[in-house]
């Protein structure tokens, strides 16, 4: 079985990230997928 992993080349992780959301956001596109967890977010 292969697993693979991909993610973007940019990382944002903080207290104030969606205090901002274009300035993080905008270059991923109209409608990104933003996918979280009790554990990750």
């Amino acid at each position: 079985m292969i697993k693979a992993f991909s993610s973007p080349a940019h990382y944002v992780q903080g207290n104030d990230v969606f205090s901002h959301p274009k300035e993080y956001f905008e270059n991923l596109g109209k409608q990104p997928l933003l996918l979280c967890d009790d554990i990750v977010w």
